[in-house]
């Protein structure tokens, strides 16, 4: 269904005012739409009855269904579902997105990535005709209570996170689920095989039944990971040419502050996996990384469990960990390899110098950055400052 016809007519409520809730004003103000107020309030002064539809901005939390309430990615994938590729996790989305998105635009210009990684899908929207591929990143917000499904689904991995919103794990992971949830048989999906479904599907499940070694610029075996379900998107399903898509993952430089590496001095490598807030992507970090020496972590104590953190480095006797901020002591108290704790980054990029003297030092606190920095790029950029300094760069 056309999004104009959706609104046409109708009084509009626009309920939240952030980075999505200004890309849809700028839409109806492009289009001459004038019937809609804008609200930044919680639920329970919302006035249901003096509106015909209420357009929700992904970080509202509100769990319930209504149907007044709808969400610009469902508007936008009442339109577009049939050209969209949606992809989402607890961790990987956005390389995994960005790298399907530079294999793609290397064989097809009429490619657009749009979701948590590029801009909102409405700034595209006058930009989209019936040809166009949508490369669409989608959090957990902007699948909440969606109830229609991308062409192209893929569901990378699910960890406890955004705990605080969801309450429990459950409400996480049926968001997420929802992504493959209102597919029909002529749509495709990737899940992981950890993953199980709660209801059928008609869609068609692929598989990656012929795991490739690609030639990767980014030296994390993660990647890998990702580069084979881009290939089999890409070749698989859109049938673009085989030549081309090894050629482009070979070229696809990989995101900042996601298992990057930073710096090389000497024999020893830099990695910044600051944008890693979760145990488990700490974890995928130090098993990436095959010549890991050092770990700096710790952050924000938002007390979620680290027990399987902490047990699976006490079960690395080749890892240094350094901890640092209220997360890392708590760490700290649990390890029984070698450890130390500091204070801060700093001090933390300096004492990993001179205790490692061939192999990787990486970052990833497996904690929230807001405790000490802006945000996790901020403390990303911090890392590799410190480090060049230390280096004398």
């Amino acid at each position: 269904m056309k999004i104009k016809d959706r609104l046409e007519g109708k009084s509009l409520l626009l309920w939240g005012y952030g980075r999505e809730g200004k890309s849809f004003e700028n839409y109806l103000i492009r289009n001459n739409f004038n019937n809609y107020a804008i609200y930044e309030g919680d639920y329970n002064d919302v006035k249901f009855d003096k509106y015909d539809l209420i357009i929700k901005s992904p970080g509202i939390p509100y769990l319930d269904a209504n149907n007044k309430i709808t969400s610009m990615t469902e508007l936008f994938l009442s339109e577009f579902s049939k050209q969209v590729i949606g992809i989402t996790g607890s961790k990987g989305k956005s390389t995994t997105s960005s790298m399907l998105y530079h294999v793609i635009k290397s064989s097809y210009d009429n490619v657009f990535l749009v979701g948590n990684i590029g801009a909102p899908c409405f700034d595209y929207l006058d930009q989209l005709n019936s040809d166009s591929i949508i490369v669409f990143e989608l959090s957990c917000h902007q699948l909440l209570n969606l109830k229609i499904s991308p062409h192209i689904a893929v569901l990378l991995n699910l960890y406890q996170e955004h705990l605080d919103y969801y309450k429990i794990f459950e409400n996480y992971a049926k968001a997420k689920k929802n992504i493959i949830r209102y597919q029909n048989a002529d749509d495709f999906y990737y899940i992981n095989n950890q993953i199980e479904l709660d209801f059928v599907s008609e869609s068609k499940q692929f598989l990656i039944d012929n795991y490739q070694k690609f030639d990767l610029k980014l030296e994390a075996n993660i990647m890998n990971d990702n580069a084979n379900i881009v290939y089999q998107i890409a070749y698989g399903i859109l049938k673009l040419d085989k030549n081309k898509i090894i050629e482009s993952l070979a070229s696809f430089q990989g995101l900042d502050h996601r298992l990057k590496l930073v710096y090389q001095n000497n024999n020893v490598k830099y990695y910044d996996d600051s944008i890693s807030t979760i145990v488990e992507s700490t974890i995928v970090a130090c098993e990436s990384i095959n010549d890991i020496k050092t770990l700096i972590l710790g952050g924000l104590d938002r007390n979620i469990d680290y027990g399987e953190l902490i047990t699976y480095l006490n079960n690395r006797n080749d890892i240094k960990t350094i901890c640092m901020y209220g997360a890392g002591a708590r760490i700290f108290k649990g390890l029984t390899n070698e450890k130390f704790l500091v204070s801060n980054l700093k001090e933390a990029v300096s004492l990993a110098k001179k205790i490692t003297i061939n192999g990787s030092i990486v970052l990833s606190p497996a904690a929230a950055s807001y405790d000490h920095f802006k945000n996790f790029e901020e403390r990303g950029d911090l890392f590799l400052k410190y480090v060049k300094e230390e280096c004398h760069d």
